[in-house]
């Protein structure tokens, strides 16, 4: 190899494995490629795959326009068909809706009218007195409306007539009930307080018409926790002590006869001789 390189020959390099090869070489001792014609082969070669590669690119671009393609027209099919639903729907909705809220009106209309009649009717009983009728009729229409017209204000004066009703015919518990639940529904109403005072004083008298002292007292009583300091009450309340005590003086009813003059000590009233 000395002597060749010595003698100006040089030696050929294999292009694929870099193997040094004698000179004039044809095949590469290594790899057994053709010397001479490699270049131009691999020429060709990469080439060929560039053009492949191309062809690739191009196909793939093909590919993906034609997958994009076909996703814009999936989503336009699908946006039309939404579209399309959402109209159809509104064409069937929409009466559908108008129908419902034309009932609700109609029906509304149809209870003002009837609730207008009932409260007529509840007018006429109590312009005719019959305060049964009008505290039934106001009651029904206040339970269904409660702020229809002035139902409400109708409706407290009627059982207030109710109650002059009740003490007319003698019916005194009846119009105390009536009377307790205004009390608890409109607390402090001057008209109702009025009336449980009267209705309080006259259960007094009929106790007392009877003897029962002490229902009296507990009935004026009453008119004090509603009328605190009502001297003419207090008054009377000392005179029911006294006849008590002498009625059960009379009667020698002599442990009452302690009792009330326990009652009289402590209220500080005189005690009767």
């Amino acid at each position: 190899m000395v002597e060749e390189i010595l003698s100006g020959e040089e030696l050929v390099t294999c292009p694929n494995c870099r193997t040094a090869n004698h000179p004039g070489a044809v095949v590469c001792v290594v790899c057994g490629i053709r010397l001479d014609t490699y270049e131009q082969i691999n020429r060709q070669w990469e080439k060929k795959q560039q053009i492949q590669l191309e062809k690739s690119l191009e196909n793939w671009q093909d590919s993906e326009y034609l997958i994009n393609k076909s996703k814009l027209s999936y989503y336009k099919n699908h946006l039309s068909k939404q579209i399309l639903f959402i109209i159809l729907t509104t064409i069937l909705v929409i009466p559908v809706v108008f129908g419902i809220l034309f009932l609700i009106r109609y029906q509304q209309e149809r209870k003002f009218a009837r609730l207008s009649t009932e409260y007529k009717q509840g007018v006429e009983c109590y312009n005719n007195e019959d305060f049964y009728c009008a505290k039934n009729t106001f009651n029904n229409i206040i339970l269904e409306e409660p702020d229809f017209q002035d139902s409400q204000s109708f409706l407290i004066k009627s059982r207030l007539g109710l109650v002059v009703d009740y003490k007319n015919k003698g019916l005194l518990s009846q119009a105390l009930i009536e009377l307790n639940d205004l009390s608890k529904e409109i607390p402090g109403d001057p008209h109702v307080l009025i009336e449980l005072k009267d209705v309080h004083l006259k259960l007094a008298e009929q106790y007392l018409n009877s003897n029962d002292y002490e229902s009296s007292i507990s009935e004026l009583n009453a008119i004090i926790q509603i009328t605190p300091g009502d001297q003419t009450t207090e008054a009377l309340i000392s005179k029911t002590y006294q006849d008590w005590y002498k009625y059960a003086v009379s009667h020698k009813d002599w442990f009452r006869v302690w009792w009330i003059k326990q009652q009289l000590k402590e209220r500080n009233i005189l005690i009767p001789r």
